[in-house]
């Protein structure tokens, strides 16, 4: 129990979509939750500009106010050969909406432990995202 009587049934929910726009363009949709028991279930779509498309299982979530890491593992990818599935995902966004500056999100790291999103590593360099929206809520939901 946390307050006067009230659970914390939602720790943390964590959601994005849209698209970065550089030297060529990739496309993120995700969202992470993490329970009051630390639990966290959520899914990773992505398409990175040179890379197959892959989705993946989102299995860990780090959030310090307005950033958040989320880490995973890939369960589908449009070519194994180069994005195999089980291979382990990460990456760091920022939700910059109380700023009025865009969003930001890292590079996404293939092949490297999902856990470490746990470590809340800098995750540089990050790009601002101006096609999309990144919610890193501070408050959890109570019963």
């Amino acid at each position: 129990m946390t307050g006067a009587g009230y659970r914390c049934l939602t720790c943390h929910l964590v959601t994005g979509g849209g698209q970065y726009i550089g030297s060529s363009t990739e496309t993120y949709g995700f969202t992470a939750r993490r329970d009051a028991d630390g639990n966290v279930k959520g899914q990773i779509q992505m398409q990175l500009g040179g890379l197959p498309g892959f989705h993946g299982e989102a299995t860990c979530l780090a959030v310090s106010g307005n950033s958040a890491w989320i880490g995973g593992v890939v369960t589908s990818s449009q070519d194994e050969t180069i994005v195999p599935e089980g291979w382990p995902v990460w990456f760091r966004v920022i939700d910059n909406e109380a700023s009025g500056t865009p969003d930001r999100i890292s590079f996404i790291r293939l092949g490297h432990a999902a856990s470490i999103c746990n470590e809340m590593r800098p995750a540089m360099p990050h790009v601002a995202w101006t096609h999309g929206r990144i919610v890193v809520p501070i408050n959890c939901n109570r019963s």
